[in-house]
């Protein structure tokens, strides 16, 4: 589970030989939205499950990110996605009890 800090400004130089990138690619100067999400998934058990909360427009942002998006799409890491509404405040308890319910499907 991981309830991300939105947009937050980093910098991918010193990255490229990163193994939580080099399958899918680095996230653009400035959004480190993916460089999180890679960065869970690199972490993942082989059978694990994740949740993460990500803002709406990640998922139409074009360049680095959108073929970030289209490697986990044709490496089929991405299951379901929900649309949240706008200022729609997630309340994370939720999100805890799909961790208490499968906990060996979590993190290693």
């Amino acid at each position: 589970m991981s309830n991300l800090p939105y947009s937050q400004v980093w910098n991918p130089s010193d990255k490229e030989t990163d193994p939580r990138y080099a399958e899918y690619g680095l996230a653009p100067k400035g959004k480190a939205d993916y460089a999180f999400l890679l960065h869970d998934l690199y972490h993942l058990k082989p059978d694990g499950i994740i949740t993460i909360v990500l803002p709406h427009g990640l998922l139409f942002r074009g360049g680095e990110e959108g073929e970030i998006r289209k490697n986990l799409i044709e490496k089929n890491k991405i299951d379901t996605i929900i649309g949240l509404p706008a200022n729609h405040q997630c309340k994370l308890e939720k999100l805890k009890n799909l961790k208490k319910a499968c906990p060996e499907k979590m993190f290693a």
